[in-house]
């Protein structure tokens, strides 16, 4: 700040210094020892920085990806400050005031992000972070189609192959896909695509209940190999 601005700065510091005085003074007249503690500070044009974050942050999620160096950088360009006075990343850590709460959240929720995560900076960044990863996993659950006698993945369909395994009646240790003429066991594909055991089996248990004459036939097949 300049040499006005840190008078201004100083003067109005000390004003409010001494109206904490003396309510500090009357509070102890009846009996009640109270501590006024206030902060004055130069606005730096980043005052808005909570809602100017969660709306950079919902229009490019991939700046979700980003450390708090990164952020900071981002929102001294966003908020339009001199580069002498650059967004400190500290402050992405310190808890939101209530009303920057009741601004960043209808911004989250309206993009259909969680806002339980969002108290600090760097929960707003979580919390689009999160969104975006749960879009990921759920893009992946609808591109993953289970059959009894086979897996479609996007749009193409891959037939289960029996693999050579001890365990003859659990599909993940003796059913495979081929893969560019390589037989892949189904627990690794499983793995890949981010399925758990307990869930391949719900998933296989409702497409066995869909399955048809010649599925069965083929899952019997497959299994008495």
């Amino acid at each position: 700040m300049d040499t006005g601005e840190a008078m201004v700065h100083a003067a109005v510091k000390m004003n409010m210094r001494t109206k904490g005085n003396e309510q500090e003074i009357s509070a102890a007249q009846y009996g009640v020892d109270i501590d006024v503690i206030s902060s004055v500070y130069i606005n730096d044009g980043a005052k808005n920085w909570p809602t100017v974050l969660a709306t950079n942050l919902c229009n490019n999620p991939k700046l979700a990806l980003g450390t708090r160096d990164e952020l900071a950088l981002m929102l001294t360009s966003a908020c339009g400050m001199p580069m002498t006075t650059p967004f400190m990343a500290t402050r992405l850590s310190r808890i939101l005031s209530v009303r920057a709460k009741s601004l960043v959240d209808p911004i989250l929720a309206g993009r259909g992000y969680g806002v339980d995560l969002a108290v600090t900076g760097v929960g707003i960044r979580d919390a689009v972070r999160a969104g975006v990863n749960a879009s990921n996993v759920r893009e992946a659950m609808l591109k993953t189609t289970f059959h009894p006698d086979g897996i479609e993945l996007g749009d193409r369909w891959y037939s289960y192959e029996r693999i050579a395994s001890y365990e003859t009646e659990m599909p993940w240790y003796c059913f495979g896909l081929r893969f560019a003429g390589n037989l892949i066991p189904l627990k690794t594909v499983l793995a890949i695509r981010g399925f758990g055991i307990s869930e391949f089996l719900n998933l296989d248990a409702a497409a066995m209940q869909l399955a048809n004459t010649d599925q069965m036939k083929i899952r019997a097949r497959l299994l008495a190999s």
